[in-house]
C-alpha cells in the first residue's frame, strides 16, 4: 500500500527480488507463497501446497526461520533431501536453527545490535538530545550463517 509503513514483509520480499534482479534470474511467482503466519505449521503448509501443485524448485528462502523449518519437514516427509535436492535458507538465526537436522542455514540480522541501536536512540529523545528529525536509514551488521541445509 502507497505510503504504508514497511514491513518486515515488504522489505523482505524487496530484499529477494532486488537480489534476484542483481543475479539475472527472472522472478516465478509460482515460486512465491502468498500470506502465510510465519511459524512453522505456516512453511511446512506452504510447501506441502507446492509439492501437491506440482511445482518445481530446488531452493527454499524462508523469509524467518520458523518458516524454514516448517519447510524443513514438508520436504522430508515427501522424502526429499535437505541440501541434496532442496537447498534451505532462513532469516533470524534463531537458537534452534543451530540443532536441528540438517542444521539451518541463515542470516543473523544483527538483532543485538538492533535493540542497542534503539535503546541509543530512546535515550537520546527522553534526554531531549535528539535532533527532532528520524535517524537515516541504518543497517544492522548483518551475516551469513552457513550451516548444512544449503
Amino acid at each position: 500500500e502507497e505510503g504504508a509503513e514497511p514491513t518486515a514483509a515488504s522489505l523482505r520480499t524487496r530484499g529477494y527480488v532486488a537480489a534476484l534482479e542483481s543475479c539475472g534470474i527472472p522472478l516465478q511467482a509460482a515460486l512465491c507463497v502468498g500470506d502465510v503466519p510465519w511459524n512453522r505449521a505456516g512453511g511446512q503448509a506452504a510447501i506441502e501446497s507446492l509439492i501437491s501443485d506440482g511445482v518445481q524448485f530446488d531452493a527454499i528462502v524462508g523469509f524467518n526461520d520458523a518458516l524454514a523449518l516448517g519447510a524443513l519437514t514438508a520436504l522430508h516427509s515427501a522424502g526429499m533431501r535437505v541440501p541434496e535436492d532442496v537447498a534451505v535458507i532462513g532469516f533470524d538465526d534463531i537458537e534452534e536453527s543451530a540443532y536441528v537436522v540438517p542444521a539451518l542455514t541463515t542470516v543473523d540480522a544483527g538483532l543485538p545490535w538492533v535493540a542497542e541501536r534503539a535503546v541509543e536512540l530512546l535515550c537520546a529523545r527522553l534526554e531531549g538530545s535528539e535532533t527532532g528529525h528520524a535517524p537515516a536509514a541504518e543497517i544492522a551488521p548483518w551475516h551469513l550463517v552457513v550451516r548444512d541445509s544449503a
